[in-house]
Parts: C-alpha cells; sequence; structure tokens
C-alpha cells in the first residue's frame, strides 16, 4: 500500500512539475501591497492587561485586529496552530486529571472559526489577513514534525497536508481581498539524523502540489511561497518560479541567528549590533545577504514577503537592527509582519530589554513594560508609512 502511495504520488507531482515554466511575467498586484504589518501571536497584548496576569484564557481577538489597524497595520498575518493546540490540550489532561484532550479536527476547525471571526475584523477596518500554518502533522502523537524525514519520506503523510491545505482553501474560497493570501510550510527544512540540515528535496515539487491542491477550490487569492531552506534569504540563490499568476515568494529575516538569537542557543548575551568591521553585523551586510532575494525579484518580476523577522530584545542593538532591517525591505518594496507580539517574551516589544534567568522560560511580569517601549514606537512609526503611502 505504501509503494503505491508512493508512486501515484510521486507520478502526480512530477507530471505537475512539467508544466512548471518562468514566471517572467507582472502579476496582478495583491490587495493593499505592500504589506507592512504584524503576525498575530499570543493574547497577551499591551491593551489586554491589566496588572498581571492577563485575562484568564485570553487569545487574539477581532479586538486585537482593530488596535492594529488604529497603530496603522495594513496586514495581519493569523496563525493556525492546530497541532500545538492538540498538544496542550493533552497535557492540560495529564496535569488537571481531567479529559480535556482535543482531536486534530476539533483544533483546526477551531481555527477556522478564529480566523472566520478575524478576517471579519479585517474587512471591517480595510486591512489584509494572511492565512499561515507552518505545524504538519497535525497529531503530536505520530512522533515527526514537518522537518523529520518521516514527514518528508512518507507520501501518505505528504498527502494528508495537502488535504488539509484543500480544507482550507475550500473553507476560505469565498472570501474578498480581506484575505490576502495562504501562507503554509514557511520554513521548509530536513533534519537528517547526522544532524545536518537541507531544503528537503522533495519542496520544488511539494510546492506545485500545493498549488494545485488551492487552486481546486479557490483562484482568487494569492498563495505565499517560501524558496526553501528553512526560509533563508540565502534559498533564492538557486530559487525557480512557479506557473500561477498569484505567488508571492517568501523568507524569513533572522539572519545572522548568532544575534538574533542569542541565549536562546548558547545561553550567552553580548554579541552588539552595529559592528562596522564585521561582513554581516552591520546594514550593508545584511543588505548583502537579502541580494539574491532581491536579483530574484528583479529577474521574474516577482513580489517578495517576508513572513517574520526580529531579534530577541535583549541583544544588544536589537533597536538598530530592527530599523536597518525594516528600511532595506521597504526600499526594496518588499511586504513584511513583525514576529511577533503577545506570544512567548523574548520577541515581544511589550517586555525590557533585560535578560533574566527564566526569560527562555515564562514571561515574568517584572519585565512588562506596555505598549511605549521603543520597539514598540519603532514599529509604529514603521506601519504609520501606510497611510503615507495611501
Amino acid at each position: 500500500m505504501t509503494t503505491c502511495l508512493k508512486k501515484c504520488f510521486t507520478a502526480t507531482l512530477l507530471c505537475m512539475l512539467a508544466g512548471c515554466a518562468s514566471a517572467e511575467s507582472i502579476q496582478p498586484s495583491p490587495p493593499g501591497w505592500p504589506w507592512r504589518g504584524v503576525l498575530m501571536g499570543g493574547g497577551n497584548l499591551p491593551w489586554t492587561w491589566n496588572g498581571y496576569p492577563p485575562a484568564s484564557g485570553s487569545k487574539i481577538s477581532p479586538g486585537d485586529v482593530d488596535h492594529y489597524a488604529q497603530m496603522g497595520v495594513n496586514a495581519v498575518a493569523i496563525a493556525f496552530n492546530p497541532r500545538q493546540a492538540v498538544n496542550v490540550s493533552q497535557i492540560l489532561s495529564v496535569q488537571r486529571k481531567i479529559d480535556m484532550k482535543i482531536t486534530p479536527d476539533q483544533a483546526i476547525e477551531a481555527d477556522l472559526a478564529m480566523a472566520d471571526a478575524l478576517l471579519d475584523a479585517c474587512k471591517k477596518d480595510g486591512i489584509v489577513g494572511i492565512i499561515t500554518q507552518s505545524q504538519f502533522p497535525l497529531d503530536p502523537n505520530l512522533g515527526i514534525t514537518q522537518t523529520s524525514p518521516g514527514f518528508w519520506d512518507d507520501p501518505a503523510q505528504l498527502a494528508e497536508t495537502l488535504r488539509r491545505i484543500g480544507q482550507i482553501a475550500q473553507h476560505f474560497a469565498n472570501r474578498g481581498d480581506e484575505l490576502g493570501a495562504y501562507d503554509f510550510l514557511t520554513e521548509p527544512l530536513l533534519r537528517l539524523p547526522s544532524g545536518a540540515v537541507q531544503t528537503p528535496p522533495q519542496w520544488a515539487s511539494f510546492r506545485e502540489a500545493i498549488i494545485h491542491e488551492i487552486r481546486k477550490y479557490d483562484h482568487r487569492h494569492y498563495i505565499v511561497l517560501s524558496a526553501g531552506f528553512g526560509g533563508e534569504p540565502s534559498a533564492f540563490k538557486i530559487a525557480t518560479p512557479v506557473r500561477d499568476d498569484k505567488v508571492i515568494y517568501s523568507f524569513h529575516m533572522y539572519d545572522p541567528h548568532s544575534f538574533t538569537h542569542q541565549a536562546i542557543y548558547s545561553g550567552t548575551v553580548g554579541l552588539s549590533y552595529p559592528q562596522a568591521n564585521d561582513p554581516i553585523l552591520n546594514k550593508q551586510g545584511l543588505a548583502k545577504l537579502i541580494q539574491p532575494v532581491v536579483e530574484f525579484q528583479h529577474h521574474y518580476n516577482a513580489y517578495i514577503y517576508v513572513g517574520e523577522f526580529s531579534a530577541v530584545r535583549w541583544a544588544p542593538g536589537a533597536l538598530q537592527y530592527l530599523t536597518d532591517v525594516i528600511d532595506i525591505l521597504d526600499r526594496n518594496h518588499f511586504g513584511w509582519v513583525y514576529f511577533a507580539p503577545g506570544g512567548w517574551n523574548g520577541w515581544d516589544p511589550s517586555f525590557d530589554t533585560r535578560f533574566y534567568p527564566n526569560a527562555l522560560g515564562f514571561n515574568d511580569p517584572k519585565h512588562y513594560v506596555g505598549g511605549d517601549t521603543p520597539r514598540w514606537q519603532l514599529l509604529k512609526h514603521a506601519w504609520g508609512q501606510n497611510k503615507a503611502s495611501d
């Protein structure tokens, strides 16, 4: 059965690949382009806090969209996290000794309902929503993730992922311009048993399969596609376009990780930005990192979207890093969303810039500052450019 599935799946992908051609014509402009916005994380946002802790079980809501719209954003990325929801429900069931478990179907239905409410708010506020999901497969009990060989090498898992993508596209197909795009598997990566990482060999054909699946139900809305290798801008050095006139190509900007993720992996803080003599840690160095994307953009008349960018709040010089990144993205007419207020404190602009012993764990209320930090001010200023370009 597995062999049959594999042969059928491979044949389908090769067939679709054969029809792929260079996307050199100018595409119709995505609604509200260029996007300058935010990825909607958790619900602990500055306007929801009345002391600590925040309201019990607070989650993102249509009111959050309204607040962001007032700040000037013209786009919000709406993240689906059904796998995480299933996993949390199982953990809470054990901790509380009450059956709180939910199924993947229940989790995805909850996300669809949430997104409908948020997209209704986007429509009312005149901004765009981007549906994004990276967590596959939905069932954490399978013991694999979207970076596992057991995911990429299993045609049944890939077929199930396409089915879920189709389910989402079918649900939102009749939406108007309040839905800007679908963005799936935003950081395609394969982690080998040796510890090496690479773009999944199946990615080039699988992104064609994603397009094919979405277009079964929805020909109106855009599709965001990563070039590969974990969403890194370097993947554009060998990227090729796809045949679809409503595709946006994407990357995530966390380079260099040694700066943006310091202490997350190494446990130490101290690498500063900018450094004039460093080949990367300055504005010119960042521009060089992104140059392969710029060349792809110009060669194929492509729209480019940065689906995430950030630097941990305690990185010395993080504010200047973000200032430089935003300027580079805007100068190249890329769309972008900041990652991410309201979730983990490391990326949340509502916390101070200090590193503390449990910073990698829970959000410590002693370090919560609110909605007027320098990082919030920078983001609000950047979002203000949306009104200037209207």
